[in-house]
C-alpha cells in the first residue's frame, strides 16, 4: 500500500469508524514519500493515538496543506500532540504548511467544567510557526464551530 500511497494527493475518510488502530495503519501507508495535499478524516473516531499517527505525517510530509479532523472528540491532549506535528511540518525544509485546519466539533479545551485550555495554546503556539506561511487556519463559527485566522 505505500507505493501507491506515493502517488495520492487526497485522502478523504470521513465517517468511517477508523478508530485509533485503523487510523495509525492509514497513517503508516501515507508516511513514505507521500505527495498527500489534503487529508479529512470527519466522525473518523481517531483518538488521540490517531492524532499522533497523523502529527507524525505531518511531520515527514512537505505537502499538506489541508486538515479535516471535525467531529472526532480531538481534546486538549490531542491538540497538543497535533501541535507537535505542525511545528515539525513547519520547520520542515520547502514544506507549505498547512493552509487549512478544521477542528470544529471537537471539544477543544475538554468538558465545559472541567476545561483545560493548554492543548489549544499549544496549538496557537504551534501556528506562530507558520509565520510567513500564505495562510493557516483553524475553522470555528457560532453556528458550525468555526474560528478562521
Amino acid at each position: 500500500m505505500a507505493a501507491r500511497a506515493s502517488s495520492l494527493t487526497k485522502v478523504v475518510l470521513n465517517n468511517t469508524p477508523l478508530s485509533e488502530e485503523g487510523v495509525v495503519m492509514v497513517a503508516r501507508a501515507l508516511e513514505t514519500g507521500s505527495q498527500l495535499e489534503e487529508l479529512s478524516c470527519t466522525s473518523c473516531q481517531i483518538g488521540v493515538a490517531g492524532v499522533r499517527a497523523i502529527s507524525k505525517v505531518m511531520g515527514g510530509s512537505k505537502t499538506l496543506k489541508r486538515l479535516d479532523l471535525s467531529f472526532n472528540n480531538v481534546g486538549p491532549a490531542g491538540l497538543r500532540v497535533l501541535a507537535k506535528g505542525i511545528i515539525a511540518q513547519g520547520q520542515a525544509d520547502g514544506a507549505a504548511g498547512v493552509l487549512k485546519l478544521d477542528l470544529s466539533h471537537n471539544p477543544l479545551v475538554g468538558k465545559p467544567y472541567n476545561a483545560d485550555p493548554s492543548g489549544l495554546q499549544a496549538l496557537l503556539d504551534a501556528l506562530r510557526v507558520h509565520k510567513g506561511k500564505e495562510f493557516v487556519g483553524l475553522t470555528r463559527s457560532s453556528r458550525s464551530n468555526r474560528f478562521t485566522f
